[in-house]
């Protein structure tokens, strides 16, 4: 997952590239996007940023601040996030958003901490494959597929049908502790 944070100045922002490319960590993997150009929720869902932060970090971006992008290589994520978090001359800290975006706020949210675009688009695929409507959709009942009304007068609509107080050691002609 990308590892992002918001400068205040896109010359704070250059030289923590500038010290990420020290590092070694690759150019192309560090994008830094200001507000010279569009920037919007889905562009920057597209470098990786979680939506939840997305549309916080677009804002702000509108709003003048310069927003780093360092997509890590795999055990470097420690340090890159140390290079970003560290203060700049003239700095007074990271920008902040005013909460805490969570991963968990996404529809895929495995998916989501993970960087992995998720394999189907389509948000009832259960459904799609058997025709069994699934259990979100409004106006919807369990008992709707086997034809039943959804609330019953008898308030044991089903004793009727078992005449025996111990059915199943009956069939297996087992003996009942009690009789």
């Amino acid at each position: 997952m990308p590892i992002s944070r918001l400068f205040k100045t896109h010359e704070d922002a250059q030289a923590a590239a500038a010290e990420l490319a020290a590092l070694s960590f690759p150019a192309d993997g560090v994008t830094i996007i200001d507000n010279k150009t569009y920037v919007s929720a889905e562009t920057l869902g597209k470098h990786g940023v979680l939506r939840a932060r997305a549309a916080a970090y677009a804002m702000a971006v509108r709003e003048g601040a310069v927003l780093l992008i360092a997509s890590a290589p795999l055990g470097t994520a420690a340090t890159a996030t140390e290079v970003l978090e560290k203060p700049r001359a003239g700095d007074s800290g990271p920008v902040e958003l005013g909460f805490e975006a969570s991963v968990w706020e996404e529809a895929a949210p495995l998916s989501s901490a993970l960087g992995i675009p998720t394999l189907l688009k389509n948000p009832a695929p259960f459904e799609t494959v058997t025709s069994i409507p699934t259990l979100a959709k409004k106006y919807w009942f369990f008992s709707d597929l086997f034809g039943l009304p959804l609330l019953s007068r008898n308030p044991a609509p089903f004793s009727g049908l078992i005449h025996s107080p111990a059915p199943l050691s009956g069939l297996l002609k087992l003996p009942v502790l009690i009789k």
